[in-house]
């Protein structure tokens, strides 16, 4: 249990969430793209990320990104062939689903617009959720996940949906 609250403690300092005592409040670190893909970008922060071509779907490759401290905190991203060139000119939350099929495994997924013509709509999975207090993939993998409304790739990132995404998903327990 040590190790555990040890990681926990880690990740939240490191995440700007927690300060020290008689330092202030520390502010997170800018974190820079370490991957772009057009209308997106896969943020510093991740402790493993993986690429893989499969066009199932209407989508040309996914990616999975999984924390530091607990390798089951996973979050996996399905891209369309759309997001590859150009930049994004929204981000909106445009469909969720409880209890999605994909890969022999259940997820949550949430459907992300980033151009509004519908070419680059990210299906953005999830682990379901197992009513940990920390929601890893909500709380801080959307975080690592930017927006490319310009070349910085610095003003957005799917973050701005944690509240709305993480309202809809349901404690393992509850679901259906």
């Amino acid at each position: 249990m040590n190790v555990f609250k040890a990681n926990l403690c880690a990740l939240l300092l490191w995440s700007g969430l927690l300060a020290i005592p008689g330092q202030g409040v520390m502010a997170a670190p800018p974190r820079h793209c370490d991957i772009k893909a057009g209308a997106w970008c896969i943020a510093q922060g991740t402790s493993e990320i993986h690429r893989v071509h499969d066009r199932e779907g209407g989508f040309e490759r996914y990616w999975t990104l999984r924390s530091a401290p607990v390798v089951d905190w996973t979050l996996t991203i399905r891209e369309p062939w759309g997001c590859l060139d150009g930049l994004a000119d929204t981000v909106e939350l445009i469909h969720f689903q409880s209890s999605h099929e994909w890969k022999g495994r259940i997820w949550d997924r949430a459907d992300v617009r980033l151009k509004s013509d519908g070419s680059c709509d990210l299906a953005v999975l999830f682990p379901l959720n197992e009513g940990t207090v920390l929601d890893w993939p909500v709380a801080n993998g959307l975080l690592l996940i930017h927006v490319c409304t310009d070349a910085s790739c610095d003003k957005r990132s799917l973050e701005e949906l944690s509240k709305a995404i993480g309202a809809k998903r349901r404690p393992v327990a509850s679901q259906d």
